[in-house]
Order: structure tokens, then sequence, then C-alpha cells
């Protein structure tokens, strides 16, 4: 699929909060992955979000 965002970042200086917000926003269970010295929160597929039509 042409022009579709396929990755992004949002950096945030309180990882506990960005994951609770995300969560209920977007409905998801949000699953941390350490790596190196930082951790990220991918959000599984964009399938997976419930978007509005």
């Amino acid at each position: 699929m042409n022009g579709v965002i396929n990755w992004f970042e949002i950096y945030a200086s309180n990882f506990a909060r960005a994951k609770k917000f995300y969560s209920e926003v977007f409905q998801l269970t949000l699953t941390d992955i350490p790596m190196d010295s930082t951790r990220l929160l991918p959000f599984n597929t964009l399938h997976s979000l419930k978007m509005p039509a």
C-alpha cells in the first residue's frame, strides 16, 4: 500500500503514563520490549486499531 505510515516514534518522559494513555485511547493491550537502555511500545498492527471509518 502506497502512502501508508508504517513506522513512527513518540517519545515520552513517563513511559508508564504513555502506555496507559495509548492502551486506553486505542483500546489495545500493549506489551513493551526492552531494547538496550530503553523500551519500545509497539502497536501490534494497524488492523488491531479500532478507528472510526
